[in-house]
């Protein structure tokens, strides 16, 4: 089965990791190069096999796991796939950039495994300099040529990892919300809310969500809707909690993106449920199917309920320390020269200390 989608990079599924031959054919000709997940490597039979097999077709030009460019090869116009999650894909990105720099043309061709990142399709890529800081850009030179869904290649997940892939796209589509300054619940069309629901229904429900085709596809789809409706926020530089949330990986390397965010969201929505925020209350209201003369206290403990099928979240006390505190503003504030994200996240100081104080329990 191979479903064809135009919007961002076109993205194929199959059903069968024979079909993914079959899907690739078309990309081998020119020659390949190949770049994959060592931790998916470890945990997914089915892509080992995958690799295994493409590394014996005589098109394969080699694997990149370790390389920061291209061989030279004689190929005019290689290949390359990149297996795994948004790391992996945004390091072929880069790869694919720099090839350019050079006069390689390079398609690049992902192949997730995993869900919700929104890397496999887009223009963006996120990285670490030289120093340790995380930054990122969005280029054409970046740009996901096509993304194939291989779902025998997704089956190996487990809850925690599919429930951080769906968050992070929920995340997606919120921050699209108050982004567009769309702050009208009711100028919300039903697609978007309906999505963001499913979505939450699925984190909800991660624990008995079974592995088979139909489940497999149903995520995929689901985590690449909220993805489109994300695709007109990354022509501008600042992301929103998404930002935040990639400064804090290098203070919390142990945590997950998605996990990261889940710490800053409820923070995030007590603030602005402690100010009296209307719109926020009936975003709440609305995502969480909860009558509007809901209290922001169960609000907060419905949404927080839900999101512990990620796991425990960081203690951001950590970054509150004087050794912490001056560096981690200091790269918010280089992510984000103006001081503000969207129209409707301030993220000057004072409001990123009241974030990273902020006691959600107690709220």
């Amino acid at each position: 089965m191979i479903l064809r989608s135009q919007y961002r990079a076109p993205m194929l599924i199959c059903d069968e990791t024979a079909a993914l031959g079959d899907a690739l054919a078309p990309e081998l000709a020119p020659g390949f190069f190949m770049l994959a997940s060592p931790s998916a490597q470890r945990a997914n039979a089915p892509l080992r096999e995958v690799l295994t097999r493409l590394a014996q077709d005589p098109r394969c030009l080699g694997r990149l796991d370790d390389a920061d460019t291209l061989p030279a090869t004689g190929a005019a116009h290689p290949t390359l796939l990149a297996f795994g999650g948004g790391t992996v894909i945004d390091r072929a990105k880069c790869l694919k950039a720099r090839a350019a720099e050079s006069g390689v043309a390079v398609r690049l061709v992902s192949i997730p495994t995993m869900l919700g990142s929104g890397a496999e399709r887009n223009d963006v890529a996120v990285w670490v300099d030289e120093n340790g800081v995380k930054r990122n850009a969005a280029a054409d030179s970046l740009r996901v040529d096509c993304a194939l869904w291989c779902l025998p290649l997704l089956a190996s997940l487990d809850a925690r990892q599919i429930a951080t892939g769906l968050f992070d796209a929920f995340m997606h589509l919120f921050e699209r919300f108050f982004y567009r300054g769309r702050h009208s619940i009711d100028a919300w069309d039903g697609i978007n809310l309906d999505t963001a629901r499913q979505l939450l229904r699925a984190i909800d429900t991660v624990d008995t969500l079974p592995r088979d085709t139909a489940t497999l596809l149903y995520l995929v789809k689901l985590t690449n809707l909220a993805n489109a409706f994300d695709a007109d926020m990354h022509a501008r530089a600042d992301w929103g909690l998404h930002q935040i949330s990639h400064v804090l990986s290098r203070y919390y390397p142990e945590a997950p993106h998605a996990v990261a965010l889940a710490s800053l969201l409820p923070r995030w929505l007590a603030l602005r449920l402690a100010a009296g925020d209307t719109v926020v209350q009936r975003w709440l209201c609305a995502v969480l199917g909860y009558p509007e003369t809901s209290t922001p206290a169960a609000l907060l403990a419905a949404l927080t309920g839900i999101m512990a099928r990620l796991g425990p979240c960081p203690d951001l006390s950590h970054i509150r320390t004087p050794e912490h505190w001056a560096e981690f503003t200091a790269e918010v504030a280089s992510m984000n020269p103006s001081g503000t994200v969207g129209n409707y996240f301030i993220i000057g100081a004072n409001e990123l200390a009241a974030l990273c104080d902020h006691d959600v329990a107690h709220a």
